[in-house]
C-alpha cells in the first residue's frame, strides 16, 4: 500500500516494470510497513528510507546492488547481515537500533558515512576492519550517545581517526 501511494498508483497491483523504474523510495513514518519483501524487485533502487517503520527483516534488500543510501533509523531491525557485500552502499543511517554486532559492515568498502547514533553498539572493531579493506575513506562515523566500551573509546575511536575518519561521539 505504501509503495503504491509513493508511486501515485491507484491499482492494487504494482507490476514488475513499475518496480524497475523506482530509484528512490521514502517510507519514513509509515508504521504500517512491516516487510520489504516486495522491494527485492526494485533493482534500480538507489535511495531507500525505512525510518520509523516496523520493518524487522532487511534481508530482501541484499539483492539491491545499486542501493547507495539506506536509512533504517528507529526501526526494530536488529541484524545487519543482509548488508554484507553491498559495495555500492555509500550512506547508512542505522541510529536508534538495538544492535550489538556490526561485523557485516566490515565488507562495505564503498561506505563513506555511517550513523550508529543512539544505538546499542559497544564494539566498533569491524569499522577498523572496514578501513583496512578500503572503506570509510575520508568518511564520517556518528557514534553520538552509543554505549561504547572503554576499549572502544580509548583504542578503536583513535584508530578510526588515524584512518582520516571523522568520528562524532
Amino acid at each position: 500500500m505504501a509503495i503504491r501511494r509513493e508511486l501515485g498508483l491507484s491499482t492494487d497491483i504494482v507490476n514488475w516494470n513499475q518496480m524497475q523504474k523506482i530509484t528512490g523510495l521514502d517510507l519514513v513514518n509509515y508504521p504500517e510497513v512491516e516487510s520489504v519483501v516486495d522491494l527485492k524487485h526494485c533493482l534500480n533502487l538507489s535511495i531507500l528510507s525505512l525510518q520509523n517503520t516496523r520493518v524487522t527483516d532487511i534481508s530482501p534488500l541484499s539483492e539491491l546492488s545499486k542501493l547507495e543510501t539506506l536509512s533504517i533509523n528507529s526501526t526494530p531491525v536488529s541484524v545487519l547481515d543482509a548488508l554484507k557485500g553491498m559495495e555500492n552502499l555509500r550512506r547508512l543511517f542505522a541510529g536508534k537500533l538495538k544492535i550489538n554486532d556490526i561485523s557485516a559492515l566490515s565488507s562495505l568498502t564503498g561506505l563513506r558515512y555511517l550513523s550508529l547514533a543512539y544505538s546499542s553498539v559497544t564494539d566498533i572493531g569491524p569499522l577498523i576492519d572496514l578501513c583496512l579493506n578500503g572503506g570509510l575513506k575520508k568518511g564520517e562515523v556518528n557514534l553520538w550517545e552509543t554505549p561504547l566500551s572503554r576499549y572502544a573509546r580509548m583504542v578503536q575511536v583513535p584508530a578510526l581517526i588515524s584512518f582520516d575518519v571523522e568520528v562524532i561521539t
